[in-house]
């Protein structure tokens, strides 16, 4: 072997004993997740709308009508994840994101109790259990919506809210989720966006905003990267009422008119 031919061989050598620890800032770069589900306390139900937040990193998500929330991207650590919904009790949990995995948790909150006063029934069978049910009985008379009460979906009958919505609810298709499972609210007045965050949706649909006991779930707004919620993951059993507005020009201030481009609709449902 040549003076050469060993020089060149402790050179590549020493090349390549410094590249090793190079990988090692890629491996410590693995990014963590956090999943869970958030339920009602006896019934197990999964609750809508409530806000999950991960106070350390200031995020927060609202869960899904699946009950279901994500946090991705997230540095490995130790992190306080708080939950809150209107008329529960807050929940706080300390959990450990570990790089590379997904940690799953289920969140189950418990209902404050409440002294209630007598409640009276009325014709329309819209039990008044909250401030909330009684601003939907009045914009049930002064609002341009379609309305329906609990009264009324019990006596339709429909088996499911995609059945209810084609026979009793005009104004309103029900599109292709964008995950190719399932359905979404689409308005047939509202024009369609031009685009989207996320590039173009199956048919350019104009997906409705989603509201959920008095909380906005989803918007089409751009810039807001969640899909809409699937209809099938409604249980019509638990519906307490139903609104529907087709514009933004139908929709009640208190609804925010900005997030309405698409139509808006309103869901309340019995947590029990």
């Amino acid at each position: 072997m040549t003076r050469w031919q060993r020089t060149t061989g402790r050179a590549l050598l020493g090349l390549l004993g410094c590249a090793c620890p190079l990988l090692a800032p890629a491996q410590a770069a693995q990014q963590a997740s956090i999943r869970g589900q958030v339920n009602a306390d006896s019934s197990g139900t999964p609750v809508s709308g409530a806000e999950v937040s991960v106070v350390e990193i200031s995020r927060t998500v609202r869960s899904s009508a699946a009950g279901e929330f994500a946090f991705d991207d997230l540095q490995p650590g130790l992190y306080l994840l708080r939950v809150r919904y209107p008329g529960f009790t807050p929940l706080e949990d300390t959990v450990r994101a570990v790089a590379g995995e997904t940690v799953r948790v289920r969140y189950r909150i418990t209902r404050i109790a409440v002294a209630l006063t007598p409640v009276t029934v009325v014709a329309d069978s819209v039990v008044e259990l909250s401030a909330l049910m009684a601003d939907f009985r009045r914009r049930r008379e002064t609002a341009n919506g379609k309305f329906l009460t609990a009264a009324e979906i019990r006596k339709i009958g429909s088996q499911s809210l995609v059945s209810l919505v084609r026979g009793h609810v005009g104004g309103f298709d029900l599109v292709r989720h964008p995950s190719g499972m399932g359905t979404a609210f689409a308005s047939r007045r509202a024009a369609a966006p031009k685009s989207f965050e996320r590039g173009a949706r199956p048919g350019n649909e104009c997906y409705s905003s989603v509201w959920i006991n008095g909380q906005l779930i989803y918007t089409s707004s751009p810039g807001k990267l969640q899909d809409p919620p699937r209809i099938e993951d409604f249980d019509v059993t638990h519906l307490n009422g139903l609104e529907f507005y087709r514009s933004a020009a139908e929709t009640p201030l208190e609804f925010n008119a900005m997030t309405a481009a698409c139509g808006t609709v309103v869901i309340w449902m019995d947590l029990r």
